[in-house]
């Protein structure tokens, strides 16, 4: 069974409240497992490591059924939602850097920090277009593929990489060997 850090799940509910206020948080929580709800409704910490499936993987799905007509993109913005709200702290922790080669090492640092056993990262950079690549992910679902790639486009942007286009070409979902994403940048 994997684990996520508190970090990520903290985000969730913040993502959540400040997107859809108190009336959607509560219906959200509503529609989560008591584990979840409890976690997600004030006892997360982000100190913490929780069961990845049931209080991240589940409680994504569900945003994305109850507000996004059951498609993706809701794990995409919440993806985006936590790198602007925790990267600048995250940058600090690994020392503050906006260039795209600390972003990259600290993007591989996160997903083996925040997951555990940690999934494996691998990146290729060639001037304004980047490779990243996931596998080892055991509980990797099309939710979390569109949280981490939400993350990754949000964090070049925030490294101020201008007219961030993002694509997922691979996904173990769809029986690939790895999870890809493609980036290219102004």
């Amino acid at each position: 069974m994997m684990e996520i850090k508190g970090t990520p799940v903290v985000a969730m509910s913040a993502f959540l409240r400040e997107k859809f206020g108190d009336k959607g948080s509560k219906r959200w929580l509503s529609a989560l497992s008591e584990e979840a709800a409890k976690v997600h409704g004030g006892s997360a910490s982000v100190g913490s490591w929780y069961p990845l499936k049931r209080v991240m993987l589940t409680p994504l799905l569900t945003i994305c059924v109850l507000f996004y007509e059951g498609k993706p993109r809701g794990a995409w913005e919440c993806g985006r939602f936590t790198a602007e709200r925790d990267l600048g702290g995250v940058l600090g922790m690994f020392g503050g850097s906006r260039s795209l080669e600390g972003l990259i090492q600290v993007g591989g640092t996160i997903l083996s920090t925040f997951f555990r056993p940690s999934p494996k990262v691998t990146t290729e950079v060639a001037g304004k277009s980047g490779v990243l690549r996931v596998s080892d992910f055991s509980e990797l679902d099309r939710q979390m593929e569109f949280y981490i790639g939400g993350w990754v486009e949000r964090a070049l942007e925030f490294i101020g990489c201008k007219d961030v286009k993002m694509e997922q070409t691979k996904s173990v979902t769809k029986s690939d060997p790895v999870t890809e994403y493609r980036a290219s940048w102004q």
